[in-house]
């Protein structure tokens, strides 16, 4: 399981503490997303996180131990390829399949906070089609609604994600929008499809956080057409806000932007402009947005110069 938040390695060896608290403050205060519940609900998980881990010392207690034993710790060992196949999950998955409408308006409410880089990430994935699309780590399916509702009839989507929960987000967004296209639970540093398969290979938000980075980028460097694109929004490392959880600790925001990059593997920039010219693909477009960026790649044989 890979949770979005630092809280994933605080709890890596205690899940079900965690998974138990954020269930109780998320049923008590979010069916209703006013302002005051979200910080009613920030104030009580911080309070929580301050009784478990009550001194700096326990805190980089914690982070020593995940460095130590806890990393990687996203792939379940039942299935190298899924995230969980218990039957609990499964049932889990099969709801999903019916939150399309709900995924989609989570998606707009997103849009409009997110406004510059969500556009910007879906008019290049979406451009000079039709498109074969492909989409690494669906999540909880922004980025995925977001692409969907702006396909034609004549692009198709395919969505990967190790969790079957993320894969029937998908599947529910391309059924609330009635647009062409499936979503695979599979392992994305080994890609089930043929060489050449996609015009766009995409992700949003996920593949910076993903520890298998290098492969992830050559299987989807693999699957594109030669004159294919690969797009990426990201979260900028140098400009991530890691203030948080680190700060009720008293600790200075470089000592916590190092530990972030250290136990997460966040790539910034350069660290992925050199991963995909490694295999042969050159940056042609590149949208800060804030904390996020888009950036574009192409084969290097058919790139065009930086605007």
């Amino acid at each position: 399981m890979v949770f979005g938040e630092f809280k994933e390695i605080l709890f890596w060896n205690d899940m079900e503490k965690l998974v138990r608290e954020e269930k109780r403050l998320m049923g008590k205060y979010r069916s209703n997303d006013k302002p005051e519940n979200r910080q009613l609900y920030s104030r009580e998980m911080t309070m929580f996180i301050q009784r478990e881990i009550p001194t700096r010392a326990h805190f980089w207690k914690r982070i020593g131990e995940y460095e130590k034993d806890g990393n990687p710790q996203w792939a379940v060992g039942r299935n190298p390829c899924c995230d969980d196949l218990s039957i609990l999950q499964l049932k889990k998955a099969y709801k999903n399949r019916s939150r399309g409408a709900e995924r989609a308006e989570m998606t707009k409410r997103g849009a409009a906070v997110w406004a510059g880089h969500i556009d910007d990430y879906v008019k290049n994935v979406t451009a000079d089609g039709p498109n074969e699309i492909l989409e690494l780590t669906i999540g909880a399916g922004f980025g995925t609604a977001a692409v969907v509702e702006k396909m034609t009839d004549d692009d198709f989507y395919v969505g990967v994600d190790i969790d079957f929960k993320c894969v029937n987000n998908a599947e529910g967004i391309l059924r609330y929008y009635k647009k062409p296209g499936l979503a695979i639970a599979t392992s994305l540093w080994n890609l089930p499809f043929d060489d050449s398969s996609f015009s766009v290979v995409c992700s949003h938000l996920g593949i910076e956080e993903c520890r298998e980075i290098p492969q992830i980028l050559s299987e989807a460097v693999r699957v594109l057409t030669d004159k294919g694109r690969i797009v990426l929004t990201c979260s900028d490392t140098g400009l991530r806000r890691t203030d948080s959880y680190f700060s009720l600790y008293g600790i200075r925001p470089q000592e916590a932007a190092a530990c972030l990059r250290r136990v997460r593997h966040y790539a910034d920039r350069e660290q992925v402009d050199e991963i995909m010219k490694s295999v042969g693909m050159k940056r042609t477009d590149f949208c800060q947005h804030g904390r996020r960026y888009v950036v574009v790649y192409q084969k290097d044989s058919y790139a065009v110069s930086v605007r």
